[in-house]
């Protein structure tokens, strides 16, 4: 599978580096940011749940700091209609719950990979507060992304928790994807706690992808 940035809107990419770079960091590689619905980029942020350290106004080194929490911290109590929120992961069910509770108007909720674990954005769509909501999901159609979405989730799963409960999901449920997060994670392990952008292992990975199928 190719992994062509240049394909990818500007918010899609933003969402992607910031995966990227939470991965180099050592944590869960999601990123996500919250645009205007012309696609002007208002907010960014990335998961920081192993983080030692935080940007003002960010979460970090704590079970709570999301990339869609993080990205909504920065939004001001009184600007909070027709936002666009592009994440490379399923909100889960805490940060599906922050954008039905802090945003108004349209609600465009774009998501690269489901996440049959925790995602939890159809459920808030569908509770009380989110039926008064006008919330719009949209998925990643590239199946290159979409697959090196997964397989870089996965990758730090299985770095981190190698028997923890995403491992044995993926490895009983999706045991292509879990093969292909392994030699993923291989590849990219040079790459943890350094300074490498995201254009410069773009190939890298997808060379990986390339050797499996069916990941989507």
């Amino acid at each position: 599978m190719d992994l062509d940035l240049s394909l990818l809107d500007s918010a899609w990419r933003a969402a992607y580096e910031l995966a990227w770079e939470a991965w180099r960091s050592g944590t869960i590689p999601i990123g996500a940011v919250v645009t205007d619905q012309a696609g002007v980029l208002i907010a960014a942020g990335r998961n920081r749940i192993f983080d030692p350290d935080r940007p003002p106004g960010q979460l970090a080194g704590a079970w709570i700091a999301h990339a869609e929490v993080n990205a909504l911290l920065q939004l001001p109590a009184d600007h909070y209609e027709d936002f666009v929120v592009t994440s490379t992961t399923e909100p889960c069910l805490m940060c599906a719950g922050a954008i039905t509770m802090s945003l108004r108007g349209r609600i465009v909720v774009r998501y690269a990979v489901e996440d049959p674990i925790a995602g939890g954005i159809e459920e808030a769509a569908h509770s009380p507060q989110g039926k008064r909501r006008d919330i719009r999901l949209q998925r990643l159609e590239h199946p290159g992304f979409v697959g090196f979405a997964n397989a870089l989730n996965l990758a730090e799963s299985i770095r981190r928790a190698p028997t923890g409960i995403v491992a044995q999901y993926y490895r009983q449920h999706r045991p292509e994807l879990f093969s292909c997060a392994i030699e993923l994670e291989s590849a990219l392990r040079p790459y943890l706690f350094t300074d490498t952008e995201l254009v410069q292992v773009v190939n890298r990975a997808g060379a990986v992808l390339r050797n499996h199928s069916n990941l989507n």
